[in-house]
């Protein structure tokens, strides 16, 4: 009798341990998941860093706090997208970055892809995004708000722009319509000097610059005063072994 007991016993806890575990599970998967391309930052350089949701449909509102180590990067700026200036507190010399949101009504889903906002850094070391970019609970508690009212957890995804057989690739610039500056970033497979050249639809180059970039994720800044010019433009990434051009547009100020 006492060893029916003891085993019906076990079963319970068994039984218990398993669906605690199927709740922590079912709770990340509801996790609101912010995400941003992995690079490697280059000291001295500016950047500036989208930062998007690939559920955002599923919550109304969140909070949370952005700690970036001053002694590795300075934060300059908070560029916006969904979320607007109203949206944060902004903190440069601590490297904090606070925030909240909340909507009545849910997005609609063409709104769900676009960039949540931006941060522009200056980099002081030379290291990857992922060792200076942090999310934490600290002054603003870090937590998330389901549309059935539920709290779940919110994530930092930092994404590889690496692909099988580790070849270069050029990005579409973010943001694009833009009409003061926009990122274009881009992956070498092994450090190299990369140029870029920004022509008119018509072939003519409005803009060149070059730089000499470590291994993994970079981006180049391009300004509106830069190309002195608007409408569709053709920007184009070349190095020794590789050449890609892409097209954005430039909206009058």
């Amino acid at each position: 009798m006492k060893r029916h007991i003891f085993f019906v016993f076990l079963l319970s806890t068994f039984s218990l341990a398993i669906n605690a575990q199927k709740v922590a599970d079912k709770r990340a998967v509801r996790d609101l998941e912010l995400s941003t391309d992995e690079q490697e930052l280059k000291a001295g350089q500016s950047y500036e860093i989208p930062i998007t949701a690939q559920n955002l449909g599923s919550v109304q509102g969140f909070q949370l706090s952005i700690f970036i180590d001053p002694t590795l990067a300075e934060i300059t700026g908070i560029g916006s997208g969904i979320l607007h200036e109203d949206n944060f507190g902004f903190f440069p010399k601590n490297g904090l970055i606070t925030s909240s949101w909340n909507i009545a009504n849910p997005l609609p889903k063409e709104k769900l892809n676009e960039v949540l906002f931006t941060l522009k850094i200056n980099s002081r070391k030379d290291l990857p995004l992922s060792k200076i970019l942090a999310l934490q609970s600290r002054p603003t508690a870090m937590e998330a708000y389901t549309l059935n009212d539920e709290q779940v957890g919110i994530n930092m995804n930092f994404k590889s722009a690496v692909v099988k057989g580790d070849k270069a690739l050029l990005f579409q610039n973010t943001p694009n319509p833009f009409h003061e500056e926009t990122a274009i970033s881009f992956y070498l497979p092994q450090a190299a000097k990369a140029t870029l050249v920004v022509r008119n639809v018509e072939g003519k180059v409005l803009f060149r610059t070059q730089g000499d970039f470590a291994k993994g994720q970079q981006q180049f800044i391009l300004k509106q005063s830069d190309i002195k010019a608007s409408g569709v433009m053709n920007y184009t990434l070349e190095t020794t072994n590789f050449t890609e051009t892409k097209k954005m547009v430039v909206v009058a100020k």
